[in-house]
């Protein structure tokens, strides 16, 4: 398969939303098929028709084009496939490398309770290989339900691994699996093999909880004579207890983590470290630089644990990362979402650029921005505990009086004018800056933390500036008065 151009496949079963261990899986086929020029196929294994749900395939496939992972031709659907996989079980029943059972699950209950053994796994007894091919087709004929067992031949399978290396498995350890029901349904190592013959999958990337599985599928690509793809089976991800990872360590759906402010770029950034190094030491990649230098061999047989926090710090970075032009997009739906700006009335693009520029790396999800940022959008502001603890403070009347006056002189409201304002007031009171750029916050945002002040008054304009400073002057007389020290002015 080496000279065959490559082809891998993402194969999740919509049972249940795309999570983070299966979107792993698709990272890395979708990176080896691109950094080999290689082609990237989506199969949704939707057999168990009573489990598999249309919102769940809608979901894995919104998640991986949310993420960028696109496939490069239309998806596959098993259930689109039974009559092939029928066909194929025919040609193994006709060399004979395949057998109908015509076993009741209460026959085989029975005998698997009279020969259970504590250390041996039962097997199927092979009581219908005595069964001639004439006397198994009569039943068939007269409506007799049955299903169809693949034969195990004797020896070993032995398969290479990408990441763990040669496997050999002991065939008298197998069972004599079945390969479809008696309503024609395909069970899942039979169907995957068929589909990824005929799909022409040239490497099966997938979680090593698949390793088990893998000796039935090699027996099939054997007795169809279809060489082996090359196998790589990708180490667990586990949660910080250790164990498999799951909902009860905060794991959501991808698209939970779109939703909360992650962006693509940080959650490809972080899922392909889950198991895979360029040096041990590079932490950071885009996805050009991941394409250029992705390769098998460096994926790591230990499993790998997922942190939320160093998720969160991934982010961090990548929001920086963007453009300042992409980042303000990003960040528009999310102001959309709690009514700061409408469809109807959206605001400059050039001064919401402003405003998300300011609140340089104070964003660890893109929702943060409501936090920093929301007193602009509104026409009246709220004041918190601790602004009005700054505004109880002794002289900030006389203190925000001077600026509102001051402020409202400028003929050009820019950020360095509105600085040289502040600091010259400063020095007329014989104060540090602080002391005046504390209560001004206080008076404008309605906090006591937030971006850069100087900025903040320059997008919030100056008559908004004044006219804050202005209502505040009028309900500070209403809050109780203290002495209390104001605390050491921030680093603007």
């Amino acid at each position: 398969m080496s000279s065959s151009p490559v082809k891998v496949r993402f194969a999740p079963s919509p049972t249940g939303n795309l999570h983070l261990g299966a979107t792993r899986t698709a990272l890395f086929n979708w990176l080896y098929a691109r950094s080999v020029s290689g082609k990237f196929l989506l199969r949704i294994e939707d057999t168990d028709q009573a489990r598999s749900r249309s919102e769940y395939t809608r979901n894995i496939l919104e998640s991986l084009k949310w993420l960028g992972l696109t496939w490069d031709e239309e998806p596959w659907f098993q259930t689109q496939r039974f009559h092939r996989y029928k066909e194929i079980a025919g040609k193994l029943l006709e060399r004979s490398q395949a057998y109908p059972c015509f076993c009741t699950p209460e026959e085989l209950a029975k005998r698997r309770e009279e020969t259970e053994d504590p250390d041996h796994a039962y097997k199927y007894d092979r009581l219908c290989t005595d069964i001639s091919p004439e006397e198994a087709q009569r039943r068939i004929d007269s409506g007799e339900r049955y299903v169809l067992r693949f034969y195990i031949p004797e020896g070993t399978t032995v398969f290479n691994d990408v990441v763990w290396g040669q496997k050999e498995f002991d065939n008298n350890e197998l069972d004599d699996f079945v390969i479809l029901k008696s309503d024609g349904q395909p069970l899942y190592n039979f169907a995957v093999v068929v589909d990824d013959i005929d799909m022409k999958i040239t490497h099966i990337i997938r979680g090593d909880d698949h390793i088990s599985n893998t000796p039935k599928q090699v027996l099939i690509y054997q007795a169809l004579g279809v060489k082996l793809p090359v196998f790589a089976h990708l180490p667990m991800i586990l949660g910080p207890d250790k164990q498999k990872l799951s909902k009860r360590h905060g794991a959501l759906s991808v698209l939970e983590y779109q939703n909360q402010g992650f962006i693509r770029e940080a959650m490809i950034n972080y899922l392909v470290l889950l198991g895979w190094s360029l040096d041990g030491e590079t932490t950071y990649f885009n996805e050009e630089e991941l394409i250029s230098c992705f390769t098998l061999d460096r994926i790591r047989r230990s499993p790998s644990v997922f942190d939320e926090e160093n998720l969160t710090s991934m982010n961090t970075k990548h929001i920086l990362l963007l453009s300042l032009d992409e980042r303000t997009r990003r960040i528009i739906p999310f102001l959309k979402q709690v009514g700061l700006i409408h469809e109807d009335n959206e605001p400059d693009f050039e001064w919401l650029k402003g405003i998300v520029s300011i609140c340089k790396d104070r964003l660890k999800l893109l929702p943060d921005t409501i936090l920093y940022t929301d007193f602009f959008f509104k026409d009246t502001i709220e004041y918190d505990e601790k602004s009005l603890k700054v505004l109880r403070k002794t002289n900030v009347t006389e203190y925000l009086t001077a600026l509102k006056n001051s402020l409202a002189k400028l003929a050009d409201f820019s950020i360095e004018n509105i600085e040289s304002a502040i600091r010259d007031l400063a020095g007329h009171f014989d104060i540090g800056a602080g002391k005046l750029i504390h209560p001004l916050r206080a008076a404008v945002t309605g906090k006591k933390i937030g971006p850069g002040l100087f900025e903040t008054c320059h997008y919030l304009g100056q008559e908004k500036v004044v006219g804050r400073i202005a209502e505040t002057l009028k309900m500070i007389p209403s809050l109780t008065p203290t002495t209390a020290p104001v605390s050491k002015p921030e680093t603007v």
